[in-house]
């Protein structure tokens, strides 16, 4: 449950980490998307829809994923 802003979740996290130049923990890639404004949400758990968004990412695009998970809870982007 989370309403558009200017982007979706998945957009949100790809622009926060290609900001970043590093891999987040999905906690802090939250609190940027939420201190930017890229994404809000109505949920009481953001960071947990943010882990769940890029884990089924990942899990259907595979390769494919922009996202890949460089260890648990921490994402970067595919190279």
């Amino acid at each position: 449950l989370y309403t558009v802003t200017s982007m979706d979740c998945l957009s949100a996290c790809v622009q926060v980490l290609q900001e970043a130049k590093e891999p987040l923990h999905y906690s802090e890639l939250t609190r940027r998307i939420l201190a930017a404004g890229l994404w809000t949400t109505a949920g009481a758990t953001p960071a947990a829809t943010v882990n769940a968004r890029l884990a089924v990412e990942i899990q259907r695009r595979g390769n494919e994923s922009k996202v890949t998970r460089v260890e648990p809870g921490v994402f970067g982007l595919r190279t």
